[in-house]
């Protein structure tokens, strides 16, 4: 479990200290997310048969938080068995790791490997305590396995560790690897079918968008899959009055006294492109900043001011290449969604729209500035 230091601890310490409390502490619920853990608490109460649910949303919009609340919710809910059966371990979160190169196979060794370390097997290369190989009557005897037979081992060590435990959710996190993975698509989507094999257990996969992908390895695996958007906030006026409150929550529990930034509302949602993990991150680095400006001197006794928050903001080419990622990750996802078609085009068309202002905006800003540049440098070259 991750020690999250409080706002009091936070607003007493150092840097270090307000910056772990903004990224650990901090919880922004997404507006979906009510909706995500309905359902996904729906399918890990007691009794309740297993399912696949896919999380998919741009970098920085709160999915690792729902796998975190997940954990939190699970392992409250089973606290009595896990207390009669130290051996119960009803959930396991890890991250899928990715691809050591654009042009190398997925990592299956390591993800096993990843997996079995959640569940306390004792050791990590397990397909080597093996003499037989699972429904055969080969032996291997002192020779080392191939690596397709202890990829193969592997998971089906996996598969009988999930059992024994008896564990009731695996949340994987960072899923866009399995997507990025070239030639893997079949590989992964029968090892997720194989591993959600048991009805018992709930798959939350949470990841970037390219995520969704993960129903096209089979039509099994796309009838049990449910996708869930979690998308950025835009234009629109309930998503301005929900980013607004959000903006106002965060300065409500800030962790330096007296930062005030919940006028600056409108442009930290251009800045951070409705995004509220680039919110925060604005605002980590305007401390950041704040403390370089005052080098030697107590952050807490620092001043704060607006143009600290704009210094953080990204720079246009950063700007434009979280909006064109979000943007084309909008525009891909929506045949994934199930909602009625007239529905999903009008919602397209009105994010395109909102998309291309938010550029514009941001394009018209870089040119300015660019234009200054230059006026700047030809001033001083004729001085």
């Amino acid at each position: 479990m991750i020690l999250r230091p409080t706002l009091e601890m936070a607003q007493q310490g150092g840097l270090d200290l307000k910056l772990q409390y903004l990224k650990d502490t901090i919880r922004l619920p997404h507006r979906n997310m009510i909706d995500a853990l309905d359902r996904i608490r729906t399918s890990i109460a007691p009794f309740a048969s297993g399912n696949l649910t896919t999380v998919v949303g741009p970098p920085g919009i709160g999915k690792t938080k729902l796998g975190e609340k997940i954990l939190e919710d699970t392992i409250s809910l089973y606290a009595d068995e896990m207390r009669a059966d130290p051996s119960f371990i009803p959930v396991i979160k890890l991250d899928v790791p990715p691809c050591k190169s654009k042009s190398s196979t997925f990592p299956w060794r390591d993800f096993y490997r990843a997996i079995l370390h959640e569940l306390m097997v004792p050791e990590a290369d397990l397909p080597a305590q093996f003499s037989q190989r699972p429904g055969t009557s080969s032996v291997l005897g002192t020779r080392a396995p191939g690596e397709e037979s202890a990829i193969h081992f592997a998971q089906y060590v996996a598969g009988q560790a999930l059992s024994r435990r008896r564990t009731k959710v695996v949340i994987l996190d960072e899923c866009i690897h399995f997507a990025n993975a070239l030639h893997s698509s079949q590989d992964w989507g029968n090892v997720l079918k194989s591993l959600a094999n048991n009805k018992s257990i709930t798959f939350l996969l949470l990841g970037a968008y390219g995520t969704e992908t993960i129903v096209r390895a089979s039509g099994q695996l796309a009838r049990r899959t449910d996708i869930i958007h979690f998308p950025r906030y835009g234009n629109t006026p309930e998503d301005v009055k929900a980013f607004r409150s959000v903006v106002a929550s965060v300065q409500a529990r800030f962790p330096l006294a007296g930062a005030k930034f919940e006028h600056l509302w409108k442009d930290l949602l251009l800045g951070s492109f409705g995004i509220t993990g680039q919110f925060i991150r604005i605002l980590m680095t305007a401390l950041r900043l704040l403390e370089q400006m005052n080098k030697g001197k107590d952050i807490n006794s620092c001043k704060w001011s607006d143009d600290i928050v704009y210094a953080a903001m990204p720079s246009p080419e950063e700007f434009e290449s979280i909006s064109d990622e979000t943007v084309k990750g909008e525009f891909c996802i929506t045949p994934f969604l199930r909602r009625p078609a007239k529905d999903a085009m009008t919602s397209l068309r009105a994010k395109h729209k909102e998309a291309i202002l938010f550029q514009t905006k941001l394009r018209k800003a870089a040119s300015s500035s660019t234009r200054a540049k230059r006026s700047n440098k030809a001033k001083a070259a004729n001085a």
